[in-house]
């Protein structure tokens, strides 16, 4: 039985996660599991929350137990965003995943390990939910230690039976039973994707277990491998932003070439794709070159706080840390410019007397503050983004087309929306 992701499977993780790539894409399978590790990296927050670099193993044996009755795992391993608490639609962990929703299945099913270690259960098998078997994991917890007051991480054994090894898949089943009760591991139904899916975030994080580690296993555990898991959420803003970026040529993936000179808001790799796609994108391209364009004035910071230290907030903040780390605000250096002269996506935000503008990556922030030079084109600015019935955000935010002028100078389609799925 095939225990990995396949090319069309690693499309669909992805896509889940918000990582949108075109379905035919040439990218080599190389740089598509690249990212999908890099997304998988990130849901767990590991370059946040492991205590030394990414790159090395966690030393798991010097990290303090969970410490029971204080906080129970299954509330502390939940992750989520500012987004779904507005919402009222975070993660329901009564709700089992259909497979449609791989990351959100992920979430469902680790936390169903920790709801069963707080209930003294620590053995499980994972099979097909129409009970066909092509695929069954058996993990046990080993121990639950803590990064911190809020991140437990479990320490599993975990191994795979086909339907071929099923006798000994009995035999580990009889051997994990509670002596006193004869009560069997869990079973959780889970589809095929999502135990590769399961099965490729512990072979990813096999790499923080130091090579000296050998937790106590029985004669039937001696082939299972070690792993850690996680807390598992989603994507934060600059992960999305990151993965986002560079996905190639609407139809085939491949390296974007040219752009639609009507609404720049696909690329293509040459005209035979963008010939093949017309169909499916005239309905949506809207005459940028027809729009009105205003050049403005951006500057580094707010009049007053240049040498501040701040942080943003938005909604893919984690509920955990919603502000963020806190930077130094630099007024007299440009915003960076990652795009040359290209048109790319921006985000405009409305404060009391000014527009907070970045792009999907966060490479620019910069801010178009209203003063006596330039107050008709900043009510400009507002009136559309509360223009009826187009308005979005209350009024408070829209998206729009830009290009770099200079360091100081940024060039804004005002009133041709783009129409594309927005990752923001």
């Amino acid at each position: 039985m095939e225990e990995a992701l396949t090319r069309q499977e690693i499309l669909h993780s992805l896509y889940s996660m918000g990582v949108e790539l075109p379905p035919a894409t040439k990218l080599p399978d190389e740089a598509l599991n690249s990212r999908l590790d890099d997304a998988i990296k990130s849901c767990q927050e590991l370059p946040d929350i492991l205590p030394s670099p990414a790159s090395s193993t966690l030393r798991i044996t010097s990290l303090g137990d969970w410490p029971s009755g204080r906080l129970k795992v299954a509330k502390a391993i939940d992750r989520a965003n500012l987004g779904e608490v507005a919402q009222n639609s975070m993660l329901n962990p009564e709700l089992q995943g259909s497979g449609v929703d791989v990351l959100g299945d992920l979430r469902y099913i680790v936390h169903g390990f920790a709801d069963n270690w707080d209930q003294k259960m620590k053995a499980f098998f994972l099979n097909d939910p129409d009970d066909q078997q092509t695929l069954t994991i058996a993990l046990r917890i080993v121990h639950i230690k803590r990064i911190d007051d809020s991140t437990p991480v479990l320490t599993v054994l975990y191994s795979t039976y086909t339907p071929e090894a099923v006798s000994l898949a009995e035999a580990w089943d009889d051997e994990q039973a509670d002596p006193a009760t004869g009560q069997p591991p869990t079973y959780m139904k889970t589809t095929l994707i999502q135990q590769k899916a399961l099965l490729r975030i512990l072979k990813f994080n096999s790499r923080y277990v130091p090579a000296n580690f050998h937790p106590d296993r029985s004669a039937l555990e001696s082939d299972f491998k070690v792993s850690y898991i996680f807390p598992v959420g989603p994507l934060s803003f600059e992960a999305l932003g990151k993965l986002n970026l560079d996905t190639g040529c609407a139809i085939c993936g491949s390296r974007t070439v040219k752009k639609c000179s009507q609404c720049y808001s696909v690329g293509y790799c040459g005209p035979e794709c963008q010939k093949q796609d017309w169909k499916n994108h005239k309905q949506s391209c809207v005459s940028v070159k027809g729009g009105t364009w205003r050049t403005i004035r951006v500057s580094s910071c707010l009049p007053g706080t240049s040498g501040m230290f701040a942080s943003d907030m938005n909604q893919l903040a984690s509920t955990r840390r919603p502000f963020g780390p806190m930077t130094q605000v630099d007024g007299t250096s440009p915003p960076p410019n990652i795009h040359g002269s290209r048109v790319f996506l921006i985000k405009l935000q409305f404060g009391s007397s000014h527009l907070y503008i970045y792009d999907r990556k966060k490479s620019m922030k910069c801010f178009f503050v209203k003063d006596n030079t330039n107050r008709e084109v900043f009510d400009e600015f507002l009136v559309e983004m509360q223009r009826s019935p187009r308005v979005m955000h209350d009024g408070l935010k829209m998206y729009r087309w830009a290009k770099r002028e200079g360091d100081w100078d940024l060039s804004v389609c005002l009133d041709k929306l783009p129409l594309e799925t927005i990752r923001w």
